[in-house]
């Protein structure tokens, strides 16, 4: 069997990743070789990958194998495991004790073992990074916090990325907000243990959330709610500069067949149809809340957008602990939730504009600060990161959002909203 003390770590990715180049869209099925669709054969030893030809699964075997055995090991591990669990003899172990134990499975050496391996294995598939294996370590994650309610692995960080990958962003919404209020009844008690199902309990993504603004807040959660506030507000843009061409074109029993090919995220369905004046009071309610989480954010941890907008440099740095507000909490965060971001088309870019009116903004600290941005926007390293970390400019760059997002409003600009490298003061 595994050592379990091997296994007990945080959840994230342990090797550098650049995303340069890689798909900015909702994870789907393609080939890991030609990225092609259609009719595509799964790797029957992981399960994980697709190609669409024996020949370009012979071509990517080197690079495929590895993450391919690791995973078909584990998983025959994991077999063995259930079986001795359902099976025991043990006597400090209950034998029917996923139905008895539920919520407590890392009291028990058996039990955790068991939560060990499975943790490896919905590890592995989630840094296969593909649409098989994003679905599979969801199920295990969510699946292993209904056994082992206390966390210890952390998965309730990994867990909200992953659904913003396969926007399932109405469940991460849910998600969220139920770990962030859990804790807290009228008696100040702890209350209802996890269950997948809270997942599907309805909540209104324009709501309040007031609810994020405590002092235990964590803060993976606050940065999949900002990339999901900001995929929302991506999609309201879409939508206007779709409304700006077709209102006058199109009667509006057709919008709403329009807007279904202009959004992303399902919830951005909900807005079809609405007058230009209604989504410019969506579009005013996503920036204000994207504005409030960026300020929590930084209050808490002043290296973030510093990694965010120039992640290759802190993808290197390898952790293994952490404590609030480090830098070591920072790269945890853009460890586990980064290859969302870059999924979301837009979403970047938008915060880059930001960061670079605040820097042309800030007349006496703009020489420093804005070769560093013009670096950063020409797709160069920043030579001078630590700018980034100062107060005053995290605060800006979320003042300026909603200029930024104005900026998104041209129709000479293409839909991924490139950076104003020519900005005039």
């Amino acid at each position: 069997m595994t050592d379990p003390k091997r296994l007990i770590i945080p959840a994230k990715i342990t090797e550098s990743k650049s995303f340069e180049g890689g798909r900015r869209e909702a994870l789907s099925n393609h080939c890991l070789v030609c990225d092609a669709e259609g009719k595509l054969s799964r790797c029957s030893a992981c399960r994980v990958g697709r190609y669409c030809s024996r020949e370009h699964q012979l071509q990517d075997r080197e690079r495929h194998k590895l993450g391919c055995r690791d995973i078909k090991v584990l998983r025959a591990q994991l077999q063995v495991d259930d079986h001795d669990l359902r099976n025991t003899t043990d006597p400090t172990t209950s034998a029917n004790a996923f139905d008895l134990d539920v919520g407590r499975f890392w009291e028990f050496e058996m039990t955790r073992q068991y939560i060990c391996t499975r943790f490896m294995v919905a590890d592995l598939c989630r840094l296969a990074g593909t649409l098989d294996g994003t679905v599979e370590a969801i199920e295990h994650m969510q699946d292993m916090l209904r056994l082992c309610d206390s966390d210890h692995l952390d998965l309730r960080y990994a867990i909200p990325p992953m659904m913003l990958q396969l926007d399932r962003d109405q469940e991460c919404y849910n998600f969220i907000k139920w770990w962030q209020t859990r804790h807290i009844d009228d008696n100040g008690q702890e209350h209802e243990m996890y269950h997948p199902d809270v997942c599907s309990r309805p909540a209104n993504p324009l709501e309040s959330i007031a609810w994020l603004d405590h002092d235990n807040v964590d803060v993976e959660h606050l940065g999949a709610m900002l990339l999901l506030k900001l995929k929302l507000l991506i999609d309201v843009i879409a939508l206007k500069r779709a409304r700006k061409v077709i209102e006058h074109r199109l009667d509006v029993e057709l919008w709403t067949y329009v807007d279904r090919h202009v959004v992303r995220s399902k919830l951005s369905t909900e807005w079809s149809s609405k007058s230009y004046k209604e989504l410019t009071a969506v579009q005013q309610r996503l920036e204000q809340h994207a504005i409030f989480i960026g300020g929590l954010l930084s209050k808490i941890t002043k290296h973030f957008p510093a990694a965010l907008l120039d992640p290759d440099r802190y993808l290197k740095i390898s952790v293994e602990t952490k404590t609030r507000g480090s830098i070591e909490e920072t790269v945890f965060l853009l460890h586990s939730s980064y290859g969302a971001w870059w999924n979301h088309e837009g979403v970047l870019e938008l915060l880059q504009n930001a960061l670079f009116l605040a820097a042309v903004k800030s007349k006496a600290e703009s020489k420093t600060w804005l070769p560093a941005v013009e670096q950063m926007m020409a797709g160069q390293a920043i030579s001078n990161v630590p700018f980034l970390k100062v107060k005053n400019i995290n605060k800006k760059m979320w003042q300026c959002l909603p200029e930024a997002v104005d900026t998104a409003f041209d129709l000479n600009q293409l839909p991924t909203f490139p950076m104003l490298r020519n900005w005039e003061k």
